[in-house]
């Protein structure tokens, strides 16, 4: 019984040997490379003709995956980010109820304690005014009054609009992010390695490297784009509901820094998305290695799109700090 076992196992694995060892026999019919056709098999047979030229090719290969995958998460990243959403709408059409929940903050919960601190500045203002009436000063008293009313009627209207101010105020960076042009992005061409390139394996490892490090500079880019546009929306939506105190502070002299700190900051948050979405523009321009999809040879300016990458990265995270700088700190 067990000799029959190993016949019945030599039977099956005899047509296996002959196909590997056989010499391949030319035909005019194409169809005569079926055994090429079978994966495993196919690829064994191609390994053992010339294994030197199979292995580069599997790394020229890789090296167009890496490359073609990160062109494609710098295209993702410019269509799928949440830049140049609505200020109500900045974190998506299913987090709507946040946007109503901010409104809530500032008319109900902040709203009153700004109206108080006003009410304070507005008491302190009229205090000084009582202080220099005297038998002969009354007409400047009078028109001291009458600023004051001007100036409390002007910063009730603050407090009550300070959504509506924030929102239009973001409105206007929002329109510089439609007017930035994002085609150059998506007329990125796929890159394939010559023939030529292949002939040499140490430039298609090199080449393998450079793709490598590119993929994980974009995948971080992508990542950190999602992080730094989810971060803006949220802070912006933070500094939107709690507006109503720095503008209440702007009526006292003592506390005017603070709300024109908050407005500054406030702005340059606002900025920072157009200064993300500016760079991710300028981004296929600096891509100089790539130079019509083909790459011929491991060469200085492939180097120097992948530095690019790292500029870009580090544009994106520091797009904050960018921003504020513009606005003077």
């Amino acid at each position: 019984m067990f000799k029959n076992k190993k016949i019945v196992l030599f039977l099956l694995v005899l047509p296996l040997v002959a196909v590997l060892v056989a010499p391949k026999v030319a035909l005019a019919d194409d169809d005569s490379d079926w055994v090429k056709n079978i994966p495993i098999i196919g690829g064994v047979v191609d390994f053992a003709s010339d294994p030197g030229g199979w292995i580069t090719d599997r790394f020229a290969e890789g090296a167009e995956f890496f490359f073609n995958d990160g062109l494609q998460n710098i295209k993702t990243t410019s269509t799928k980010s949440i830049l140049g959403k609505s200020f109500n709408n900045l974190l998506g059409k299913k987090t709507g109820t946040f946007y109503s929940t901010v409104s809530f903050v500032n008319k109900s919960v902040v709203m009153p304690t700004a109206a108080s601190i006003l009410s304070l500045v507005m008491l302190i203002q009229l205090i000084k005014i009582s202080q220099r009436i005297d038998g002969t000063a009354t007409l400047p008293a009078i028109k001291d009054i009458v600023f004051l009313i001007i100036y409390a009627t002007i910063f009730i209207w603050l407090l009550k609009n300070s959504l509506k101010i924030c929102a239009g105020a973001y409105d206007l960076f929002n329109e510089m992010i439609g007017k930035i042009n994002q085609s150059t992005v998506d007329e990125l061409k796929t890159v394939t390695i010559a023939d030529s390139c292949k002939e040499s394996f140490g430039a298609v490892i090199g080449i393998w490297v450079q793709s490598m490090i590119f993929d994980l500079i974009t995948i971080i880019i992508k990542g950190s784009v999602s992080v730094m546009c989810y971060m803006r929306a949220m802070q912006l939506y933070v500094m939107a509901a709690f507006s109503p105190l720095p503008f209440a502070l702007l009526g006292f002299d003592e506390t005017k820094n603070y709300g024109v700190s908050f407005c500054k900051n406030f702005l340059a948050t606002c900025l920072a998305g157009v200064i993300i979405l500016f760079a991710m523009g300028l981004f296929p321009n600096l891509l100089s290695g790539f130079s019509g999809g083909e790459i011929s040879g491991f060469k200085g300016d492939m180097w120097s799109s992948v530095c690019a990458s790292v500029a870009l990265m580090l544009i994106v995270i520091k797009s904050g700090t960018i921003a504020r700088d513009v606005f003077g700190g």
